[in-house]
């Protein structure tokens, strides 16, 4: 069993227990147990300060469908909806991770079973787990952390992604659109293909449409799901066009470090020393110009070729910051 939430007509969560099964072709589809509705916790019952039990009605209906749970699972499934006071007394008391019981897999069976997994959700857990954006020489391994995509339906993959992707914080969402629709891939050979700033953001644009629109006609990835039209762009690839353009590309004042009006006097002077550009040197530079310097630049300080992290973010921030000043109308 799982918890899943999809919006309603109002713009509120909507939460569902739902569970993954095998049908009887082998394939994973999901079921709905029980409509939550936008407050789980009214199912939640205390008992003074440090116990609790969950409302009956759950229990009945899960067991109408022939369901068997324990209070373990239904702790699971409400974990977010608990008392912190209680969650603590439980954290305190025992890991939860102990008390899940995984399948015991050999290596053979395990290599097998990762083989199926698709490529997209592989990149997707990649990046969120280990942040990487070259992911060359890990999406054909058999990482520990892709185990978390087995025995499950496409639509618990999705519930689950969906909650690691609400950590993200805002100026990730950029590399990781770019790393998880395989962009890098479509500028070949460069040197700078796992640099998403590196790139002119017209060639983004359409590689971005035409991943997620194959992505969006691949009956693989929508295997044992029965709203799948490949004519319509599906509900669960819906959040990464709006992530793309209202976030991470497109949206304007997305970086903090940009400012409602044009930056001038000691800001600029800031970000120029951050380029290493002299004053006279960048109002020289066409828009074009002072790309291909970024290029050079990013390719030198990138985490990737031994430079720092933290000074290839603040080369970033003060590119875009620099380049919005040239191109502003």
């Amino acid at each position: 069993m799982y918890l899943a939430r999809n919006l309603n007509n109002n713009g509120e969560w909507n939460f569902f227990i739902r569970e993954s099964y095998q049908d009887d072709k082998g394939i994973w589809r999901s079921r709905q147990l029980f409509d939550l509705g936008v407050d789980p916790s009214k199912y939640i019952h205390y008992l003074g300060k440090s116990g609790y039990y969950f409302d009956e009605t759950i229990l009945e209906e899960l067991s109408k469908k022939g369901v068997k749970c324990t209070q373990d699972d239904l702790e699971e499934i409400f974990w977010l909806f608990l008392d912190p006071d209680i969650k603590r007394i439980i954290e305190d008391f025992g890991s939860r991770s102990r008390r899940k019981k995984r399948k015991r897999l050999t290596r053979t069976k395990r290599k097998e079973l990762f083989k199926k997994l698709h490529p997209f959700d592989k990149r997707r857990i990649c990046f969120l787990r280990l942040g990487q954006i070259n992911m060359d020489a890990l999406i054909d391994q058999p990482l520990s952390c892709y185990r978390v995509l087995l025995f499950k339906s496409r639509d618990e993959i999705e519930q689950m992604i969906s909650q690691m992707e609400g950590r993200l914080r805002p100026w990730e969402r950029r590399g990781y659109l770019y790393a998880i629709f395989d962009i890098p891939s479509y500028f070949g050979h460069k040197m700078t293909r796992f640099i998403p700033d590196a790139q002119p953001l017209k060639d983004i644009d359409r590689f971005f449409l035409d991943s997620i629109c194959q992505l969006n006609r691949d009956k693989n990835f929508f295997l044992g799901v029965d709203d799948w039209d490949k004519n319509r762009l599906h509900p669960y690839l819906q959040t990464y066009l709006f992530m793309y353009f209202d976030w991470a590309f497109k949206a304007p004042g997305v970086n903090p470090e940009y400012g409602k009006t044009k930056p001038r006097g000691k800001t600029i002077k800031k970000y120029l020393k951050m380029m290493g550009l002299s004053i006279e040197e960048y109002e020289e530079m066409s828009a074009d110009d002072l790309s291909r310097y970024f290029k050079q630049q990013a390719l030198k300080k990138h985490p990737d070729h031994g430079g720092s992290h933290e000074e290839f973010i603040r080369l970033q921030n003060a590119y875009e910051v620099l380049l919005k000043r040239k191109t502003w109308a």
